[in-house]
């Protein structure tokens, strides 16, 4: 027994100094690799991908944010955070941040490539919205489906043109002059409960979005026209969606929070209700007896929390719509919920601010 332990520590020290030399020494070169990536997505979720080295090694993500330059000798990149994956890839923020990414691959004794060429969010450059979700063939839509796109900066309302085929010309900043059906301004958030009734004996048709600025100037251009198939029979959602999207994953909860929902169509009465725990029917039409706030607001797809949420904890909050008698159209929308972090006893400093939601 004593030889089998003594000739298995011999093997595994050996295997060890092998593996060490190959790292070392970079005998598979793999110091000369620049590790490429780019950011996929599907349903809404956005996923920093690239390719497997060959390799057994895991892998180091660095998000860095853009400065401005405007101070002497002040570093091109400040680090952000640093996170580790055992796999291929790493969901990052969809939020219009110049945010930026470097990949290091890393064997046991060390980094075994040099930390990638910073790979661009693609968000923050985008000329046009990127659509979040698509009606295909396999999926197709109801007849009051809801359209999403990922936020543009500085865009203060949205502009839908729906077609019955694509557009004369891709891109550009007024609607197509043929296969045009209708085009609403009337969107304020990056989605849209489109009512596509009156298109219901279409097969599908096209839809496409381009941001507009405070006096209603173009911000860039239309996005490439997407197919939308349709499905007459399909349920028709009958609760709003809260806008979680496109925000910055593990940031510092605001003291007060702001709730933004993509609303139903044509409602413009909506209730916000707050809650430290889940609610007893998550889908229901009444308030829940438990919750800690709430607050009806009109024409509106947004609402500022008028109380500070100093205290750590997880929190939950959902958005229904009500008509002018105060009953529930539809059902309450699915269940968001932000984290409070507990802090230090001494705060380090503080920001104040408002227009959380458009910067200012």
């Amino acid at each position: 027994m004593k030889h089998y332990f003594f000739f298995t520590g011999i093997i595994f020290l050996a295997v060890l100094g092998c593996i060490f030399l190959i790292e070392k020494m970079d005998v598979l070169h793999l110091k000369r690799t620049d590790i490429a990536a780019q950011v996929l997505e599907a349903d809404g979720t956005s996923t920093l991908v690239w390719e497997r080295l060959p390799y057994p090694c895991y892998y180091r993500i660095d998000t860095y944010i853009k400065t401005t330059g405007a101070i002497a000798e002040e570093s091109i990149y400040e680090h952000v955070k640093t996170e580790f994956s055992t796999t291929p890839s790493c969901k990052v923020s969809s939020a219009p941040i110049p945010f930026y990414y470097r990949i290091t691959a890393y064997g046991m004794f060390g980094a075994v490539t040099a930390p990638s060429t910073p790979i661009a969010a693609p968000y923050f450059m985008a000329k046009a919205p990127i659509p979040m979700f698509h009606y295909t063939e396999d999926h197709p839509a109801s007849l009051k489906p809801f359209l999403l796109w990922h936020s543009i900066p500085n865009a203060v309302l949205y502009e839908v043109e729906l077609l019955s085929a694509p557009p004369a010309q891709e891109g550009g900043t007024t609607p197509s002059p043929t296969n045009h059906l209708t085009s609403t301004r009337s969107v304020f958030t990056n989605g849209w409960q489109a009512d596509l009734r009156v298109y219901q004996n279409y097969e599908k048709i096209y839809w496409r979005v381009r941001a507009l600025g405070l006096k209603l100037e173009p911000i860039g251009e239309f996005s490439p026209a997407e197919e939308l198939y349709l499905d007459k029979s399909a349920e028709v959602p009958n609760r709003p969606i809260p806008n979680t999207y496109d925000q910055v994953m593990n940031f510092h909860q605001p003291i007060y929070p702001v709730y933004q929902w993509i609303p139903l169509n044509g409602v413009t009465r909506y209730e916000v209700e707050l809650l430290t725990e889940p609610p007893a029917n998550e889908h229901g039409t009444e308030p829940d007896p438990n919750r800690a706030w709430a607050q009806t607001i009109t024409a509106a797809n947004a609402v500022y929390d008028e109380y500070a949420r100093p205290y750590a904890g997880t929190y939950y909050w959902r958005v229904r719509g009500l008509d002018e008698e105060d009953n529930t159209i539809g059902t309450w929308s699915d269940l968001a919920s932000f984290t409070v972090d507990a802090v230090n006893d001494r705060i380090y400093a503080a920001a104040l601010g408002d227009s959380i939601t458009h910067g200012g």
